[in-house]
């Protein structure tokens, strides 16, 4: 008796994990990011030489996108630097991808006075929105073979430069488990 609801027991667990197991599915998340700015979210070394072409003027500039629906995008720069009270201004940016571009133009003036003290960082703000871009158009620029690229137009005082940041597409697949 005590054996056959040992085994009842085993049956059951086994029914329900193999339940829940063919039950679950998958999610395909689609994002896009820049390389070393994924990488300096991972370790916050604002001196790494990994940085350095993204880098002026002992400001880093990072840029961030955010999915803002299932439709779009949001296009962050974030500015990062270990001296206080850096100023630069933001003239324009353009995000291309082959033959199709959307672009901004901010002339706006930012200062690095928001103190991290934790990574004994100053940044800008939260980030300077620059634009938001449809998904669709994304994947179709990118599933077309074309690169995806960000230029940033500022100025520190010195004359008018530019960053171009490369962009890659980045899909993760997620399980979902029954509820």
């Amino acid at each position: 008796m005590c054996a056959i609801r040992k085994l009842r027991s085993v049956y059951v667990c086994f029914v329900v994990i193999v339940l829940g197991i063919s039950g679950c599915e998958t999610e395909r998340r689609v994002n896009y990011e820049h390389e070393q700015s994924a990488e300096f979210y991972n370790n916050r070394d604002i001196e790494s030489f990994v940085f350095d072409d993204f880098r002026d003027n002992d400001i880093l500039f990072v840029v961030d996108i955010k999915k803002n629906s299932h439709t779009s995008y949001i296009f962050w720069l974030s500015l990062y630097s270990k001296k206080a009270e850096k100023h630069i201004q933001i003239e324009s940016a353009v995000l291309k991808g082959g033959d199709w571009s959307i672009s901004g133009s901010y002339f706006q003036q930012l200062h690095l006075d928001n103190y991290l003290s934790e990574y004994t960082l100053f940044r800008f703000d939260n980030g300077f929105k620059l634009f938001e871009a449809d998904s669709d158009t994304l994947k179709l620029v990118v599933d077309s073979g074309e690169a995806l690229s960000l230029t940033i137009v500022y100025d520190l005082g010195f004359g008018t430069v530019n960053k171009t940041f490369v962009l890659k597409q980045v899909v993760k697949r997620y399980a979902i488990y029954p509820t």
